[in-house]
């Protein structure tokens, strides 16, 4: 019993640990999804929805009571100074007498133009009487006396005479609400010539909670109604708007993974189709970094393979077969110090073109005499033609000062010149450097086999070879990559041209420079042993 049940302890705690690790999976994905561009572009649909109901509400049900009165007050207050202002001159005209009729049926309005009885000007103001010149047949006949009095006490003229003749007839215009039990009245009256004419307006409050009530069930309809439509529209433009940003978070992932063969997709939406745009052509340079990459690395392996095989093996060679042999000894101990040089050379250019890729090395620009500097450069091959046979041509002409790093455009010449070695079929090359309006341009051809002109974009990546299969050239193969970097950093023009079986021509043009400016060139690097065919063409 004890072992069943610690065994069943065991299956507990295991399955306890095990809902800790699926809750704590699922919790994350949770808050996620929460965080997630469609929940939150839902979210703040919905607030805005919400948001505008509400205002809706506040300002159609709060204050549609105190707007309605103050709208209704300034209304009246506007006919009665149109009226005021249009009755001198036309009391009796019958088309005033229409406009009055018209204004006071459109607007719910009760008017009376009036003014003192002659008889009662002296009297005070409790015993006065006032006679009628017109009133709106919303007054009964009896409102009126036979002889044209106002009947004050009648309950159909909402007004309190006293209060409202003292008011009107001290100031130009009086407007108040007046209190009764039918309901509030505003009161509004103008003194129309200060010649004791004065007109008298009223119109109810209408009842507005009935409007109210009514407007309030509406609304809550309509609310109903905008927050189902507001939910709906919402989640289906959020989806349309997320769903490109996770395709693209799908196709990044296969992109992370090392699958370059992907293609991000717009969707429509012009910042998407550039960001899809931007992202398209980085795959495109990642997949073709990623090749070079393994170019890089396979040929470097290759490349370090061969020389330190050379060198083990012609050590073994020293060790076990011509170590008392003086003349094989040297020749098998030359073979070691060329293939370290070859070491040597290659891990140099790895170094420079790294320099020249990450911007460690500061260009030193001055004037410089390009003339000068290519031939020193091309003195220093004078080796190939002593001892293999080579011809170098080389013309200049006489004012080829260009604004420059002498060290690295040397480095440039000579690169260019070596490759020129390495492919020429003729042992011929040709180096020319002349002056072209405000530019040096400099050249090196070779009258190897060429390049095909689909290659041609090709030469200057790192460890390419046109024909490669038909090639057996020795070098780092990192020499045109190099005069890329350089020409770049001095913003120099350059290129190439070649036809098959005609040979290959290199050139580049830098800003040309005063003779005043020129600084005294460094001296010439020395020439490296061993470096007949040591380049290759890239």
């Amino acid at each position: 019993m004890t072992r069943n049940s610690e065994r069943e302890k065991k299956t507990l705690a295991s399955e306890w640990a095990e809902s800790n690790v699926t809750a704590a999976a699922v919790a994350p994905e949770k808050k996620r999804s929460y965080r997630s561009i469609r929940f939150q572009t839902w979210t703040y649909f919905f607030l805005l929805a919400a948001l505008s109901l509400f205002v809706l509400w506040l300002f159609q049900l709060v204050f549609f009571k105190s707007a309605y009165k103050s709208m209704k007050k300034q209304e009246v207050e506007r006919l009665g100074d149109e009226i005021a202002a249009r009755y001198p001159g036309h009391a009796g005209n019958p088309e005033y007498r229409d406009f009055l009729n018209k204004t006071a049926m459109n607007n719910g309005l009760n008017i009376i133009v009036f003014r003192v009885h002659e008889k009662y000007e002296s009297c005070p103001v409790s015993e006065l009487k006032f006679i009628a010149e017109y009133l709106t047949s919303q007054f009964n006949a009896e409102d009126v006396t036979d002889k044209g009095l106002i009947a004050t006490d009648n309950p159909h003229i909402i007004v309190n005479w006293e209060e409202f003749y003292e008011g009107v007839s001290s100031h130009e215009s009086i407007g108040y609400i007046q209190h009764t039990k039918p309901g509030d009245f505003f009161v509004y009256g103008v003194n129309i010539d200060g010649n004791g004419r004065y007109l008298y307006l009223t119109t109810p409050y209408q009842p507005l909670e009935s409007t109210i009530s009514v407007m309030a069930d509406q609304f809550l309809i309509a609310t109903v109604v905008c927050l189902v439509a507001s939910v709906v529209v919402s989640f289906f433009i959020s989806d349309r708007i997320t769903k490109p940003i996770t395709e693209f978070s799908r196709v990044a992932k296969k992109l992370s993974a090392g699958d370059y063969s992907v293609r991000f997709k717009g969707n429509g939406y012009t910042e998407i189709e550039n960001l899809a745009d931007t992202l398209n052509t980085a795959t495109v340079e990642f997949g073709k970094t990623e090749q070079l990459r393994r170019d890089f690395l396979a040929n470097v392996g290759h490349d370090l393979r061969t020389p330190l095989t050379m060198v083990k093996a012609y050590a073994e060679m020293i060790r076990d077969i011509s170590g008392s042999d003086e003349l094989k000894r040297n020749q098998h101990s030359q073979v070691i110090i060329d293939e370290a040089d070859r070491l040597t050379g290659l891990v140099n250019d790895i170094l420079n073109l790294s320099k020249l890729q990450s911007g460690t090395d500061a260009l030193e620009l001055r004037s410089t005499d390009l003339r000068v500097l290519a031939k020193m450069v091309v003195e220093r091959f004078s080796v190939y033609s002593e001892r293999d046979g080579y011809t170098f041509r080389f013309e200049a002409d006489e004012d080829c000062f260009a604004y420059c790093d002498s060290k690295r455009i040397e480095q440039v010449i000579y690169n260019l010149i070596g490759n020129a070695v390495s492919y020429t079929g003729n042992k011929t090359v040709d180096i020319r450097v002349s002056r072209v309006e405000n530019k040096v341009r400099a050249s090196v051809r070779d009258y190897g086999s060429g390049i095909a002109p689909e290659d041609l974009d090709k030469v200057w990546d790192r460890y390419y070879r046109a024909n490669q299969s038909k090639r057996a050239v020795v070098g780092s193969g990192l020499g045109l990559s190099i005069v890329k970097n350089i020409l770049t950093l001095h913003k120099a023009e350059f290129g190439v041209s070649s036809r098959l079986g005609e040979g290959t021509e290199f050139w580049f043009e830098l800003s040309a420079a005063t003779p005043a400016e020129t600084d005294e060139l460094p001296a010439p690097a020395e020439t490296p042993a061993k470096k007949k065919r040591g380049r290759k063409r890239q």
